[in-house]
């Protein structure tokens, strides 16, 4: 599909402990540069969906090798991390991000003043009133302070200037929503050139990743994960700008089965709950035109 020019989504659904994690990546120490070498250049056998289809693409005609980018991030209690920036949070479109990932213990949350409650991977909430929080406050009211006055210093070249910038605004209002607007916020890009990069970002992926173990695997993702790959292809009439989402989804999972408790038992439930609710999407999509499609869910 990529090769034909057409942007597309891959997702790995299912029961926890049937594959998926195998299915995509492929199966623990398998992503090394020594499977690289030891297959001659080509594509190693026991890689996973996606280091395969990346170097596939690396090779293929019309397909601008330079352009080839990748970003990995999770999406664990209702927030989105980035996994190739030691797990900072990400905003999503517009909408700000829960707190600061400043780690330590947060002051306020959770209880009195002064009590320390450490918050999902080192993040505070913004009600936090500790000292790293208030300086990462201060920081970004200085940084917007130095990009307003870096925009009015551009406007200052005459009243041309502030007309076409008015006239691109109105341009854009007319073209409608920004269909990215729901996209992830500032995750980092990192370039895929040779096998070699396709490995260790694969490898990073998987020591970062959200896991824990239950009684019918010894590792368990607990997040779910999106892998997207940027990339040209090139024509005879010009280029096209392509995505590639690889998402590794958590796995749903009966409590019984897996004997897990307490946190671990109210998270698999929190995965089942949404695991259903794309179920919905999914089936309301593919139905009749016209159907509801239930993406507040």
């Amino acid at each position: 599909m990529a090769q034909e020019g057409y942007s597309c989504t891959l997702m790995a659904y299912g029961q926890t402990g049937s594959g998926k994690t195998h299915t995509m990546f492929g199966p623990p120490g398998c992503l090394t540069e020594a499977s690289v070498a030891a297959s001659g250049g080509s594509v190693p056998a026991d890689w996973g969906l996606f280091p395969r289809s990346v170097l596939t693409l690396m090779h293929a005609p019309g397909i601008d090798p330079s352009s080839v980018h990748a970003s990995a991030v999770e999406v664990y209690h209702e927030n989105v991390f980035d996994l190739l920036d030691d797990r900072s949070q990400l905003a999503v479109g517009t909408t700000t991000k829960m707190g600061n990932k400043v780690g330590g213990a947060a002051e306020g949350a959770g209880g009195a003043k002064g009590v320390g409650v450490l918050s999902t991977n080192g993040v505070h909430p913004n009600s936090c009133t500790c000292r790293k929080c208030f300086k990462a406050q201060e920081e970004a009211k200085e940084a917007a302070k130095a990009a307003r006055q870096a925009k009015i210093a551009g406007t200052q070249g005459g009243a041309g200037t502030s007309a076409r910038a008015g006239a691109r605004a109105r341009a854009g209002a007319r073209a409608g929503p920004n269909p990215e607007t729901f996209a992830t916020v500032g995750e980092r890009l990192l370039p895929l050139r040779e096998p070699a990069d396709v490995a260790r970002f694969a490898r990073t992926i998987e020591a970062t990743r959200t896991a824990k173990s239950h009684a019918l695997n010894d590792r368990s993702s607990r997040s779910h994960c999106l892998v997207k790959i940027h990339l040209v292809r090139k024509t005879a009439s010009g280029q096209t700008k392509i995505t590639l989402l690889f998402v590794d989804l958590a796995g749903s999972e009966r409590t019984k089965k897996t004997g897990v408790e307490g946190a671990a038992k109210a998270e698999a439930l929190s995965i089942n709950s949404s695991l259903t609710a794309l179920g919905r999407v999914i089936k309301a999509l593919g139905g009749r035109r016209g159907d509801h499609v239930p993406y507040r869910d």
